[in-house]
């Protein structure tokens, strides 16, 4: 495995550089462990993310039906991960071919230009002060103040869709998450397993409000056997991920039960830190992004578990993560011009 922030690695799924810029582009893509599910394909769209069969395909798997199962192969392997994985690099050292050659290639330079720009995307968001804060600002703090050898567990939605990103990771099985299921509300209890199977690793849980209200009874367990992990609640109100897609999709005014209010119309927050308390734990509310990093440091040095709830940013532009490829997610026909643009961008 080579970090996240190694030099020729950056980002994870379909938002790995500008999609449009590399993926497509490439001669030969070797696959490892990858389902190539609609998520990480533009939905299968030709030329967005991949540009298969143009792009020749050898995919890696141990499980023999993966191999062609959404796209066609050009070499299928059927093995396990980390013994192919060597037996390749044995291959490519005999053949003289191993080693840091590559960095100076032209292509190598490129990739580095494409991986500075996306950077420059990212940076707005994940250095401004506004208030409530941008998940993306929450997670360079988090970063700062989570050990390289920590374990971050995500959920789904928007707080791991944004880390498959913008979080960087440095080490083996220290990057837990829900699969290719979206099953909102594995964060919490993901990460009390985690924490029990390593107790000598810290472990922190990123999740969101929306899951958070799912699964978050079960710290009543990590607070009855005393599990010190640190439980990062991103508190936005409502479940953002959805409330984004009906808008962009149908316009503001068709928001539909994503944000939260009280009968009376008002804004509805749970309150997280007084229900954390109220199992057992350790708690604290964070609105100030400056404060987040050392909050997750005092964290991990204090008993028990910890729940910290963040303040988030519930309005666009601030919610937004960066899109760069597309999704089919279909459109009603009385959507008039959006459905024209839609089937437009499906191709069929």
């Amino acid at each position: 495995m080579r970090p996240s922030r190694c030099c020729i690695c950056r980002g994870t799924g379909n938002q790995t550089f500008r999609r449009g810029t590399v993926i497509p582009q490439a001669d030969v893509i070797l696959a490892v462990g990858c389902r190539f599910s609609d998520r990480i394909t533009s939905s299968y769209r030709p030329g967005v993310t991949f540009n298969i069969p143009e792009t020749k395909l050898v995919q890696i798997d141990i499980d023999g039906f993966e191999i062609g199962r959404n796209y066609p192969v050009e070499v299928g392997v059927v093995g396990d991960a980390k013994v192919s994985l060597a037996a390749l690099r044995t291959a490519l050292a005999e053949a003289g071919e191993a080693g840091e050659a590559y960095r100076k290639s032209e292509y190598f330079g490129e990739l580095q230009v494409l991986k500075a720009q996306w950077d420059e995307h990212l940076r707005p968001m994940q250095t401004t002060d506004h208030l409530p804060m941008t998940n993306s600002r929450a997670m360079v703090e988090i970063r700062k103040a989570l050990p390289r050898h920590g374990i971050l567990v995500t959920d789904s939605s928007n707080p791991a869709n944004q880390a498959f990103n913008e979080f960087p990771i440095y080490s083996p099985r220290t990057n837990i998450v829900a699969g290719g299921m979206s099953g909102i509300g594995f964060g919490v209890p993901a990460a009390i397993g985690a924490q029990i199977a390593a107790p000598d690793s810290p472990v922190l849980a990123l999740v969101g409000d929306g899951s958070f209200l799912q699964t978050g009874t079960e710290l009543a367990t990590a607070a009855m056997l005393g599990v010190p992990l640190v439980v990062v609640v991103l508190n936005n109100g409502g479940w953002e991920a959805i409330k984004d897609l009906q808008i962009n999709l149908f316009g503001a005014d068709r928001k539909a039960i994503t944000e939260w209010t009280t009968p009376k119309g008002e804004p509805y927050f749970a309150n997280v830190t007084e229900f954390a308390r109220s199992l057992g734990c350790t708690a604290e509310r964070i609105e100030d992004p400056a404060a987040l990093a050392d909050a997750v440091t005092r964290a991990f040095n204090t008993p028990g578990p910890v729940v910290l709830e963040v303040m988030s940013a519930h309005q666009l532009p601030w919610t937004e993560m960066h899109p760069t490829g597309w999704w089919d997610i279909t459109v009603p026909a009385y959507h008039h011009a959006t459905r024209v643009d839609y089937v437009a961008r499906r191709g069929f």
